[in-house]
């Protein structure tokens, strides 16, 4: 299913990856909220169950990592930007979709901001953060399952659920 349209990627080209170059986070946020919606209602509704808001954000947040790293963009460094000034919960689960494509090459760097999602007051922000930490698993199996570790002995429940919800059965994950 194709919700990244050409009308949708000009926005995004004018309204995200602009606003970026010129370090301008707050507004590439409220960027990133208006293209989600638009992607959101390109699914079709007898679908929206199935794929829902975690879709738009995987779909934006590849596009969005593909662009930065096309241009030549700091990406780990905008990822953490956004993550850390965005006000709403939905670009700063873009921003972690962005690490996450990241952390598929450099893990370390990313791993920090998986745990402050997890540990985040947000159930939403907890949710989405545990569905895009799985791509990590596969590639990177000793780290991420010594990080896991860590994490499952934690005094913080949403840590050790964030674990918990990070390994349960679903397709992502092939066991």
């Amino acid at each position: 299913m194709k919700i990244l349209t050409p009308a949708i990627t000009k926005k995004v080209q004018s309204g995200i990856i602009n606003n970026i170059t010129r370090r301008e986070y707050y507004r590439a946020s409220q960027e990133i909220s208006i293209v989600l919606i638009e992607l959101y209602a390109n699914i079709p509704e007898k679908n929206r169950v199935s794929y829902g808001i975690v879709y738009t954000i995987k779909v934006l947040s590849e596009y969005l990592y593909t662009e930065l790293t096309r241009i030549g963009a700091p990406v780990y460094e905008v990822a953490g930007t956004l993550f850390q000034e965005s006000n709403d919960t939905k670009p700063k689960c873009v921003a972690l979709g962005i690490m996450s494509f990241y952390g598929l090459g450099s893990l370390k760097e990313t791993l920090g901001y998986f745990e402050a999602a997890a540990a985040s007051a947000d159930w939403e922000m907890r949710e989405i953060a545990q569905m895009l930490f799985r791509k990590l698993i596969a590639k990177h199996p000793n780290e991420v399952g010594k990080f896991l570790l860590r994490l499952a002995v934690s005094p913080d429940a949403n840590l050790r659920r964030f674990v918990a919800e990070t390994l349960r059965p679903v397709r992502e994950n092939k066991w």
